[in-house]
């Protein structure tokens, strides 16, 4: 719908999962399911 903010929702989710201990690949994972979510609804 509106991908103002999905960086930001990425960078976030992907800190977020480093920060819990997990490895490259999840964080990765982490990081684009918190950005789809963003995208989800109109504005950031």
């Amino acid at each position: 719908v509106d991908t103002t903010g999905a960086g930001d929702s990425y960078i976030a989710g992907f800190v977020a999962a480093m920060a819990a201990g997990m490895d490259l690949q999840p964080c990765m994972q982490a990081g684009a399911s918190t950005a789809a979510r963003t995208c989800t609804h109109w504005g950031g």
